[in-house]
């Protein structure tokens, strides 16, 4: 009986030293290594970090094709808005003027857009569509330089009314492909204003008598 009681208190004795020894060394350990622990698991990720997953990726070969046509199609329709207001009677300066106006905050956005997307839009497209693009404004553009008045309005009018209907048809076409939510965005916001403007175009050959400005 006396045996078990000692071994009892031996077994006790022993496990209270354990529970002091352990309790003494965390006692002794730096003030901020344990909350340094606690920090570890709950640090949030840095900027870098949490930007990685939210980062949009490069366009492809495609997505940027497209953009850089239509740059080309926003300076042609703002070179068109101003060769308007210097060659043509007062309401094919008029729709000059909403040209160079629309077409400048459109390039704006595009250009905005294009960086995010890592394009960087120039003077000097790399797409072969794009350069087509530009040398057939930079040949029409020389025509129409020649002509003023009535003349410059009638074939200005024809010029800017097909224009804008390849680009509607070309902004249709994308649209359908689109899978990028800020550039269908962006096509969705412009489309609506090139109708508005091929509409204006075809307008320019009606008579004035029908309320509209001499």
């Amino acid at each position: 009986m006396k045996a078990t009681r000692l071994s009892l208190k031996l077994t006790l004795g022993l496990s209270l030293a354990l529970l002091l020894g352990s309790g003494a060394a965390l006692a002794q350990a730096p003030a901020g290594s344990t909350r340094s622990m606690d920090k570890e698991a709950t640090k949030p990720m840095d900027k870098d970090e949490s930007a990685g997953a939210s980062k949009k990726m490069p366009a492809d070969s495609a997505t940027t094709a497209l953009l850089e046509r239509l740059h080309v199609a926003n300076q042609a329709e703002i070179d068109a808005g101003k060769l308007a207001q210097a060659n043509g009677g007062s309401r094919v300066a008029d729709y000059g003027q909403m040209l160079v106006t629309d077409h400048t905050k459109a390039d704006e956005q595009l250009t905005d857009l294009s960086g995010k997307m890592s394009v960087k839009l120039s003077d000097t497209p790399t797409d072969a569509k794009a350069l087509e693009m530009m040398k057939d404004a930079k040949a029409e553009a020389l025509k129409l330089q020649a002509l003023h008045g009535a003349q410059f309005d009638k074939a200005f009018s024809r010029a800017l009314e097909s224009d804008h209907q390849k680009v509607i048809s070309m902004i249709k076409a994308a649209r359908a492909d689109c899978r990028d939510e800020a550039l269908g965005a962006m096509l969705d916001q412009t489309l609506p204003v090139l109708q508005t403007h091929e509409k204006a175009a075809r307008d320019l050959r009606m008579p004035t008598a029908q309320g509209r400005r001499p």
